[in-house]
């Protein structure tokens, strides 16, 4: 078994060689092109077998279409075309060096006279001013673009302020508040809320410590503070102790939080 594999697989290779042979394969493909009329009656045709034989014998045996003219071509295929080729890419590489030099020499230097060196001079010149205006007009149209951006901005947040503050200045039910918010939540609103209610002015630590002392039993002091790291109020830090602070304002984060808080416990409530 392992013989007759051996024997198949050097068969393919010795006809494999021999079809890619290039003298070979050129006369194959030549043979075809002269005579593909018989092969193509002799595979195709639906006569019978010994006519088709026959015909193929009396019309397709002429010695020149059958050896000669496919080894005339095969010749040529075989050993004229490679130096056809060859020849061909000797040409091109020397027209391509020849343009290669014909470039160099065509950009070589030269020297300018007085007349040449003033109108470059003046053409480069007034390329620059041409463009430094541009450049200008662009810069001018940009900050018109910003100034304008800046003051719809403005506008904006300042419509979004008046409706948080709006929102923050809504009354809700005690009950919703005591329901849907943690003490925490609740004593940090007290606080804002006060501090909402007295508008520019600013309140005092004694000021808050009476309003809410008969509301919430916690550190008023501890609040404040973490109410000041949350940026959520604003007082002077004279490096006096926070019981003495006469300025307590509230702030745009303080606004907002009193509005999300609100919000809030109205959404859980529905």
């Amino acid at each position: 078994m392992s013989s007759l594999a051996d024997y198949t697989s050097s068969l393919k290779t010795s006809v494999s060689d021999k079809i890619t042979h290039p003298l070979l394969g050129s006369f194959i493909v030549s043979w075809f092109f002269f005579n593909w009329e018989g092969v193509y009656f002799l595979s195709f045709s639906n006569l019978d077998t010994a006519y088709k034989l026959k015909a193929v014998s009396e019309n397709y045996s002429n010695i020149c279409i059958n050896l000669i003219y496919p080894l005339i071509i095969s010749f040529f295929v075989a050993f004229l075309l490679p130096w056809a080729t060859a020849i061909f890419i000797r040409s091109a590489s020397r027209a391509k060096e020849f343009e290669i030099n014909s470039l160099a020499l065509f950009y070589r230097k030269h020297r300018l006279s007085l007349n040449e060196s003033n109108a470059l001079r003046d053409f480069y010149k007034n390329e620059k001013t041409e463009l430094e205006l541009r450049l200008s007009e662009s810069n001018e149209n940009q900050r018109k673009l910003e100034l304008r951006f800046e003051e719809q901005f403005k506008k904006k947040k300042e419509k979004f302020e008046s409706l948080y503050k709006l929102i923050a200045f809504s009354n809700v039910p005690p009950t919703l508040i005591d329901k849907h918010l943690t003490n925490q939540e609740k004593e940090y609103l007290e606080i804002l809320e006060m501090l909402l209610a007295g508008g520019k002015e600013v309140i005092s630590f004694s000021t808050l410590s009476s309003a809410l002392k008969s509301k919430f039993t916690y550190n008023l002091e501890e609040n404040l503070n973490s109410l000041h790291e949350l940026e959520y109020l604003t007082f002077v830090d004279s490096g006096q102790q926070l019981k003495e602070v006469e300025n307590f304002s509230i702030t745009s984060e303080g606004i907002e939080f009193i509005c999300n808080t609100k919000s809030m416990a109205l959404a859980e409530s529905i």
